[in-house]
């Protein structure tokens, strides 16, 4: 499998959070087997892969702002509808993302905590 091109696409199920809230994003995937190993991401170095039917599909939200306390809101939840293909196959595979956002503080600033399951 080592070099083959994965499609990703991913589509918003629900979601109870504002809309400034980026849902369900696709950013692209590196081919299987490219090994990212020494990149780094938000400060954290990304480990080298063990063997070539391996990829990364890393997810992140970012905001300059506290955007549930903006919104007047504690919590909210989303689920992205997630599948991949490759070269004509309809799915490889397929999953639900669910995103759980919750309201919070560090070092008395307000932040916005976001927790995350396959």
């Amino acid at each position: 499998m080592a070099g083959i091109t994965v499609d990703e696409n991913i589509s918003v199920v629900t979601n109870s959070c504002p809309p400034s809230v980026n849902a369900c994003n696709a950013t692209g995937l590196a081919p299987v087997g490219a090994n990212q190993g020494g990149q780094y991401t938000l400060g954290y170095e990304i480990p080298a892969l063990t063997n070539g039917n391996q990829f990364y599909d890393e997810r992140t939200i970012l905001a300059g702002t506290d955007v549930l306390g903006a919104a007047g809101m504690s919590s909210c939840q989303i689920l992205c509808a997630q599948t991949y293909s490759s070269n004509g196959c309809p799915s490889l595979t397929s999953y639900v993302l669910i995103k759980w956002l919750d309201h919070s503080q560090m070092s008395g600033i307000p932040i916005t905590v976001v927790t995350m399951s396959q």
